[in-house]
């Protein structure tokens, strides 16, 4: 990976290096590495012209915060002047006339925009197996799924392209693809950073996520995104951390692999001082599974009808033009019959609130400042095994497996952090924490806590 963000502000700010110089090699690296399949679209004239922008703000004193850091972003978010797919050809060759709120709040701290990443067609699925762009590959094993939806996302920064990726989180879309490829995912808590501008599948689930080489690196694009101060938190001392485990639940289930780095992870954690508690939430993932699908389509039925209604598309026109089976499946659903209303009534009010409900009664009881169990129950699956995984020597429906863990949380709206935590089987193994509802701060904190005290000051993967 590259240096984090923070350690190339430093050399920037002391003259070490130049942000041409590391725009540059983030090009080079990109070129380099072409058959992972990372990125769509590269803007190398504009990225270049910005970066000897970057290295006159430095000369002049007025550097902004993020000032000369190169940086990727998913091609469901908007970058002006940028092709603007999804991850599609169905919806033409359409260019970005505006940034979207996160890109542009980026951008007004200093980073600079080098490409726009790969990801599973219209974000509408977790392997990043696109049929109209090719697959994404991971870079820890080129034969491997790169997760998804923000697989090129994921993949750009754990192959050391960029340091960092604005990418999306639906039910799982930024914490899959960092588990799969070995990077930090970051979901925050729902609403916290902007999603004006970004192709949205559902109100209620989606959220900008920010995909990074190491947790230090959130905390500054966390203030850029809300608009806040950044001042770096004094780390919290491993014993003064509780962790719930949901051994019987999330914890559960999984491939022989990730349950082995999971207890690994877990004798790390508690011999530097976490305190660990075992707790149930066997009921979130009932009612996840009861609410999940209903509000997704209900919901995205709603944003893509307008979507199609502004393209001046129909809706046999466009199924014909999706390129991804798969996707191509969900869309049909979701676009013809649909979900009853009294079906999506039910999820949120007898699913959603009851699942709200448990999170913050486990939080409160224990008196828990995350939870923490594998990312995905399995390792990235090989490229083109799209319907099913091997969990134990069984055959799971792939699908369904692998949003297990991470769904739950993005319904409750909750913050959740992907850690790279070594490998499972030769692959890269994700730890996830989720916090309370507002708690994103304190949960980055506790990601850069688990990275220094279990991982070493670097960070994983580095």
């Amino acid at each position: 990976m590259m240096d984090p963000i923070a350690e190339m502000l430093r050399k920037l700010r002391a003259g070490e290096t130049t942000a041409r110089s590391l725009v540059e090699a983030s090009l080079a690296a990109e070129r380099a590495q072409r058959h992972l399949n990372s990125f769509i679209s590269v803007d190398a004239e504009a990225a270049l012209a910005a970066a000897d922008a970057a290295d006159a703000a430095y000369k002049a004193g007025r550097a902004r915060t993020l000032e000369g850091v190169p940086i990727a972003v998913k091609d469901n978010l908007a970058v002006r002047g940028l092709p603007f797919t999804g991850g599609s050809k169905a919806l033409g060759a359409a260019v970005a006339e505006r940034d979207a709120g996160a890109v542009a709040a980026m951008r007004a701290a200093g980073a600079i925009v080098i490409g726009k990443t790969g990801l599973h067609e219209f974000a509408f699925g977790v392997t990043s197996n696109n049929g109209a762009f090719g697959p994404i590959r991971n870079p820890a094993a080129p034969d491997h799924a790169s997760g998804g939806s923000s697989g090129g996302a994921a993949a750009a920064v754990a192959a050391g392209i960029v340091p960092l990726c604005l990418g999306t989180d639906t039910g799982g879309s930024g914490r899959i693809p960092a588990s799969f490829c070995g990077c930090t995912g970051f979901r925050p808590t729902t609403a916290r950073y902007p999603v004006t501008g970004v192709m949205q599948l559902t109100w209620t689930f989606d959220a900008t996520a920010v995909l990074a080489s190491c947790a230090q690196d959130l905390e500054l694009v966390d203030a850029v995104l809300t608009g806040q101060k950044y001042s770096s938190p004094a780390l919290p001392a491993p014993s003064a951390i509780r962790l719930g485990v949901p051994r019987s639940s999330f914890a559960a289930g999984c491939a022989p692999a990730v349950a082995a780095a999971f207890a690994s992870a877990l004798d790390r954690l508690s011999s530097a001082g976490v305190q660990l508690v075992d707790v149930d939430l066997a009921d979130v993932l009932l009612h996840d599974q009861a609410a999940a699908f209903p509000i997704a389509l209900f919901e995205g039925r709603q944003l893509w009808l307008r979507e199609l209604a502004r393209h001046g598309l129909g809706i046999p026109q466009f199924l014909g033009a999706l390129s991804s089976p798969d996707v191509r499946e969900v869309f049909a659903v979701m676009l013809g019959e649909g979900i009853a209303l009294a079906d999506y009534s039910s999820a949120m009010n007898d699913h959603l609130v009851p699942l709200r409900h448990a999170y913050a009664q486990c939080f409160a009881a224990a008196s828990l400042d995350a939870v923490v169990f594998p990312t995905v129950p399995v390792t990235a699956p090989p490229i083109g095994e799209d319907k099913v995984v091997r969990v134990g020597g069984h055959d799971m429906p792939l699908f369904p497996t692998i949003v297990r863990n991470t769904s739950p949380g993005a319904l409750a709206g909750i913050p959740g952090i992907s850690l790279p935590c070594g490998l499972a089987d030769g692959l890269p193994f994700g730890l996830e924490i989720d916090g309370p509802q507002g708690s994103d701060l304190m949960l980055i904190a506790i990601a850069r806590m688990i990275q220094e005290a279990i991982q070493g000051k670097q960070g994983a993967g580095q």
